[in-house]
C-alpha cells in the first residue's frame, strides 16, 4: 500500500496496482470471462465494477489523485478475475495449496515478533506515505491477528493422527492466546465468536476443539494471579479476566477505569455514521449513487494536515461512496460468490475429498475474519485485507470451474468401488502432478 511509483506524498501508483495492471493485461479476456460466466453469474460483478470505476473516474475531474485513492476497494477487487484466471490453470492451483501453508508460517514467524517490536523498528526502512508524512515500512503488525488466527483454524482442520490432533490443539491454542491477549482488538473477539458458528455448521470436530481451546485460555486467565504472571499487551494494562471482560463490553460503548478511549471511539463512529446517512439522505441522487470518491467520509483529523478519510466501517463506506447502487451490486456479488463456495463444498463432500474441503474453509475463514473486521474499521479500503480477500475468491471461483467441469460430469455415474479410488486419487491431487491425475480422473 506504501510502496510507490514514484515514491513522493501525493499521486503515486502502488505496488499493488502496478501489479494488478500487469496481471490484467496479461488475461485472454474472451476464455477468462468465458470460463467465469460459466462459474458464476456475471451480472452483479459487472454492476460494480462498471458503476465503481465509472465513478471513480468522473470524481478525478473534481478531485484528482484523491478519487482514484478513495476509489482502491472497487479497484482492487479486480483482483478477482486475477485469482480466477489464475486458477483455472492446473498447475498454478497446485502450486496456490501447496505455498499456501508456508506463507502462514511465515506470517506466523513475523506476529511472534510482536512483544519486541520496539527494538525492531528503527531498522525498518522509511517510506513516504501519500498524505506526506513518514512511517515505517515494516513492523507495523495490522493484519497479524488475522493471519495468527487463520494459521490456528488450518492446524485445526489439518490434523489426522491423535498425536497430530493433541499437537496441532496445543499450538493452535498458544496463537490465540498470543493473538487474543497481546493484541487487545475488540474485533478479535467477535472474528472468534463468528468462526465458532462456521464451525458449528460445517466442521463439528473443529468446532468442539475450538471450545476446548477457549476452555484452556479461560483456565489459564484464572491462573494468572496464583502465578504472580504479570502480562501487558496493546493497550498496555495488566492481562486479567476483568479486563478482557471490560474490553469486551466497551464493544457496546461501556466504559471502564482505563479503557474508556476504547468506549469512546464507538460513539465517535456512530457521529460519523449518522453524518453520512444525513447526507446521503439529503436528496434521492445522493442516497442512489452515493457521495463519490475524493471526499473524506469524516472531519477527523489524526493529526495537523492528515484526516481519517474512511468512517471504519466497510459497508458504511461502500453505501456512502456508491449509494444504494453500490451497496446492492456488492450484496448480490456476494451472495453469488456464496452459492459457488456452498456448490463447491458440497462437491467435495460428495467426493469424499477432505483436503478440498479443509481448503475452503480456511479461505471461508479468511472471509470471515475479513467480514467482521469490516463492522468497525476500514477492512477492505485497505489494499492488504483487500487484495488477499478478492484474490482468494477468485481462488474458490477457479477450484469450482476445474472440479465441475473435469469430474462433476463423470462422477454421477462412477461405482463406489470407483468413488473410493477416485477419492484416493484425489488426495493426491494437490501433493502430484495435478493436471495428469485430473486427465486420469475423466478418462
Amino acid at each position: 500500500m506504501q510502496l510507490r511509483v514514484p515514491p513522493t506524498a501525493g499521486a503515486g501508483v502502488p505496488i499493488g496496482e502496478i501489479i494488478l495492471i500487469l496481471s490484467l493485461l496479461s488475461l485472454h479476456y474472451g476464455k477468462v470471462l468465458g470460463k467465469l460466466s460459466a462459474t458464476v453469474v456475471l451480472w452483479p460483478f459487472l454492476i460494480w465494477w462498471l458503476f465503481g470505476l465509472g465513478h471513480a473516474l468522473l470524481d478525478t475531474r473534481a478531485y484528482g489523485f484523491w478519487a482514484l485513492r478513495d476509489a482502491t476497494h472497487v479497484i482492487e477487487s479486480l483482483f478477482l478475475i486475477v485469482g480466477f484466471a489464475f486458477a483455472t490453470r492446473l498447475s498454478a492451483l497446485q502450486q496456490f495449496f501447496r505455498w499456501l501453508p508456508l506463507l502462514l508460517i511465515i506470517g506466523v514467524i513475523y506476529a511472534l515478533t510482536y512483544p519486541i517490536s520496539k527494538y525492531l523498528t528503527p531498522f525498518s526502512p522509511k517510506v513516504l506515505a501519500g498524505a506526506g508524512y513518514q512511517i515505517s515500512l515494516l513492523f507495523n503488525y495490522v493484519n497479524a491477528p488475522i493471519i495468527l488466527i487463520t494459521a490456528a483454524i488450518s492446524l485445526l482442520l489439518f490434523s489426522r493422527s491423535y498425536v497430530e490432533q493433541q499437537r496441532n490443539l496445543l499450538i493452535a491454542v498458544l496463537l490465540l492466546g498470543f493473538t487474543i491477549f497481546l493484541f487487545q482488538a475488540r474485533t478479535i473477539y467477535l472474528q472468534l465468536i463468528a468462526l465458532i458458528g462456521l464451525f458449528a455448521i460445517y466442521r463439528r470436530d473443529v468446532f468442539g476443539k475450538s471450545l476446548i481451546g477457549i476452555l484452556f485460555l479461560v483456565m489459564f486467565l484464572m491462573a494468572l494471579p496464583l502465578l504472580d504472571l504479570q502480562i501487558k499487551g496493546r493497550l498496555g494494562q495488566t492481562l486479567s479476566f476483568e479486563f478482557l471482560l471490560n474490553h469486551f463490553l466497551a464493544i457496546g460503548g461501556i466504559a471502564t477505569p482505563g479503557l474508556e478511549g476504547s468506549a469512546k471511539g464507538v460513539s465517535q463512529r456512530l457521529d460519523w455514521w449518522k453524518s453520512i446517512y444525513e447526507q446521503l439522505t439529503a436528496g434521492f441522487i445522493p442516497l442512489l449513487t452515493g457521495l463519490g470518491y475524493g471526499i473524506p467520509l469524516t472531519d477527523f483529523h489524526v493529526r495537523p494536515g492528515v484526516i481519517v478519510r474512511e468512517p471504519h466501517n466497510s459497508y458504511i463506506s461502500i453505501v456512502g461512496r456508491l449509494g444504494l447502487i453500490g451497496l446492492f451490486a456488492w450484496v448480490w456479488m456476494h451472495a453469488m460468490l456464496l452459492i459457488v463456495w456452498q456448490r463447491c463444498y458440497k462437491l467435495c463432500q460428495t467426493l469424499h475429498w477432505r483436503d478440498g474441503q479443509n481448503y475452503l474453509l480456511i479461505l471461508m475463514s479468511f472471509f470471515v475474519l475479513i467480514w467482521v473486521l469490516c463492522l468497525g474499521e476500514d477492512g477492505l479500503e485497505k489494499p492488504y485485507n483487500a487484495i488477499p480477500y478478492y484474490f482468494f475468491w477468485g481462488i474458490v471461483l477457479g477450484l469450482y470451474y476445474q472440479l465441475h467441469t473435469n469430474l462433476c460430469g463423470r462422477t454421477w455415474e462412477l461405482s463406489t468401488e470407483q468413488t473410493r479410488q477416485m477419492t484416493q486419487l484425489l488426495d493426491k491431487v494437490i501433493k502430484a502432478d495435478f493436471s495428469v491425475k485430473v486427465e486420469i480422473c475423466k478418462e
